[in-house]
C-alpha cells in the first residue's frame, strides 16, 4: 500500500477494491504513500510528465569570492560567499525540476558546494529556504533532484556538493535563503542568492556528485550514517528504512503479530503494516502486507494485499486475524519481483511475480496511515486507526549479496516520525533493539 514522503502521484483504485473485502457502500480512492523517501546520495534526478529538453537551467560564470556580512546583501549565482572563515558557499546551478509531485508549484533544484575553511564545518539542507517576491518562505524538501545535499560535518579543507529542492509557486522571481550557524552563543548569519532568471537556452551539464563512500568501509569522518538523515518527519509514516552507498537492495524481510485495532468515532480509519522496496526516485514501490480498516464504530475488518506502485493494491485472499504472525518477503532478480507473504499461526501462503524494470535503492520496514484522493478533497492522508502497538521482528535486506540488519554500519538507516501537520506524534517508533532487526511502532493519535 502505498502513501513518499513522498509528495508523488499514488496509486488510485484501492478503496474501490477494498469495497469487496470490507463490504462498503461509499466509493473512495486509498493508497499507501510512498514512503517519504530519502533517496541515496548516488541517485539519478526524478522525472515526471515533461517534454523531454524541458529542463530550464542557468549556468553560472567563473566564481568570484565575496565576504558575507550581517546585512545579507543579495548575491548572485556562481558567486563564492565565504562565511565568517568558517565554509565557502556557491550556488554552482539552479534548474527546473521535473520531478516536482505539485501539480501547482514549481519545482527548483539548487547545486549547491560548500567548502570547509576550518575543521568541523556543519551544513544541512534544512538550513535552505527559497523566498519569492511576496516574501513567503518555502523550505528544501526532501528526497529531491539527486544527488542531494544532506547534512554533516566537513573536516578543514573538505567540501560537498549537492542538490536542494524546492516547490515554489510558479512565474515569480526568488531568493535562496541560507542560514549558516556560527558555532557560538547560539548565533548564525543568513546569505543571499538571486535565483533568477532561468535561462532555457543553458546547456544541461552534469552537476560534480557528492564523493560517493565505498561499499563496504567504516563512515566517513564528517558524514554520519553516509550522509542521510537518522529521522524524517512524515504525516503517515512510523518505522525504518535503509539505503546501501552504493549497489541496490536485492531482497527485504520483515515479521510482525497482526495488531488488534480499536475503532471509535465517524468515518474511515485505516492502518498498513508492510515491507517494501523503493527506487530512489519515488516512482516505483514493490511491497505488501496487512491492514486494517474502521468505519465508524463497527468491528474492524483485516486484510492482506500486495501492490506494485503506482499500480493499485491488490487484495490477496487470506484471512487475517489479530494475533497472526506475518512474515513478509519482497526480492528482485532483474526484472522478476518475487512478493511472498506468510501467516505463520494458520500456515496460509501467497506468493506471485511481477515483471518490471526498476531501481531497488530503499529497504522499508512500514506501519502507515492511508492517504485518500477523492475529487472534493483531493489527496489527503485519512485518520490513523489505533492498533496500539506494532512490533515489527527478524527485519533485514541483502545487499550485494550480503544480509544486513537495519542498523548494518554498512548502509544508511532513518527513522520514520509519524505526526500531524501541527507537529504532534501521532505514531511513535522506537529506536532498533540491539540486534538490529527489531523495533515497535505504537499509535498515538489519529
Amino acid at each position: 500500500m502505498r502513501s513518499t514522503r513522498s509528495p508523488i502521484p499514488l496509486a488510485l483504485g484501492l478503496l474501490a477494491v477494498l469495497l469487496v473485502v470490507v463490504s462498503v457502500a461509499t466509493a473512495q480512492t486509498l493508497a499507501m504513500k510512498p514512503g517519504a523517501a530519502v533517496a541515496p546520495p548516488s541517485a539519478s534526478p526524478p522525472a515526471v510528465a515533461e517534454a523531454p529538453g524541458s529542463h530550464q537551467a542557468v549556468q553560472p560564470s567563473r566564481a568570484r569570492d565575496v565576504p558575507s556580512s550581517s546585512a545579507a546583501p543579495l548575491h548572485q549565482v556562481g558567486d563564492r560567499i565565504v562565511i565568517a572563515g568558517i565554509q565557502a558557499q556557491t550556488v554552482v546551478r539552479v534548474e527546473q525540476w521535473d520531478g516536482r509531485p505539485d501539480p501547482v508549484r514549481r519545482g527548483l533544484a539548487v547545486s549547491v558546494r560548500i567548502e570547509a575553511l576550518k575543521d568541523d564545518a556543519n551544513f544541512d539542507f534544512q538550513n535552505f529556504q527559497v523566498v519569492d517576491q511576496a516574501g513567503a518562505r518555502f523550505p528544501a524538501q526532501s528526497p529531491g533532484k539527486q544527488p542531494a545535499l544532506a547534512y554533516g560535518k566537513l573536516p578543514l579543507g573538505g567540501e560537498v556538493v549537492g542538490w536542494v529542492t524546492f516547490l515554489v509557486p510558479p512565474d515569480d522571481p526568488y531568493v535562496l535563503s541560507i542560514r549558516t550557524p556560527l558555532g557560538y552563543n547560539g548565533l548564525d548569519q543568513t546569505t543571499t542568492v538571486a535565483l533568477d532568471p532561468i535561462n532555457p537556452a543553458s546547456p544541461d551539464p552534469t552537476p560534480a556528485p557528492t564523493r560517493s563512500p565505498s561499499p563496504n568501509p567504516t563512515p566517513p569522518s564528517g558524514l554520519a550514517n553516509w550522509g542521510y538523515p537518522t529521522t524524517i518527519d512524515s504525516t503517515y509514516y512510523s518505522g525504518f528504512g535503509a539505503a546501501p552507498p552504493s549497489g541496490s537492495v536485492s531482497e527485504v524481510r520483515g515479521s510482525w503479530t497482526e495488531p488488534t485495532v480499536r475503532c471509535s468515532g465517524s468515518g474511515d480509519r485505516l492502518a498498513g503494516f508492510w515491507v517494501g522496496i523503493e527506487d530512489n526516485r519515488g516512482r516505483y514501490l514493490q511491497q505488501l502486507g496487512t491492514a486494517a480498516i474502521c468505519q465508524g464504530t463497527a468491528a474492524p475488518t483485516y486484510y492482506a494485499w500486495y501492490e506494485m506502485f503506482p499500480l493499485p493494491t491488490v487484495p490477496i485472499t487470506m484471512r487475517i486475524r489479530p494475533g497472526d504472525r506475518m512474515t513478509a518477503t519482497v526480492s528482485v532478480k532483474g526484472s522478476a519481483w518475487r512478493l511472498t507473504l506468510k501467516d505463520g499461526s494458520t500456515g496460509a501462503t501467497f506468493a506471485i511475480t511481477k515483471n518490471r524494470t526498476a531501481d531497488a535503492a530503499i529497504a522499508l520496514w512500514i506501519a502507515e496511515a492511508p492517504s485518500s484522493s477523492t475529487s472534493e478533497l483531493g489527496l489527503h492522508v485519512l485518520p490513523l486507526a489505533n492498533y496500539g502497538t506494532v512490533t515489527f521482528t527478524s527485519c533485514s535486506a541483502v545487499v550485494g549479496g550480503t544480509r544486513r540488519t537495519i542498523t548494518d554500519p554498512a548502509w544508511a538507516h532513518f527513522r520514520f516520525d509519524m505526526s500531524t501537520s501541527t507537529g504532534l506524534p501521532k505514531a511513535v517508533t522506537t529506536d532498533v533493539a540491539r540486534n538490529g532487526t527489531t523495533f515497535s511502532s505504537s499509535w498515538r493519535r489519529s
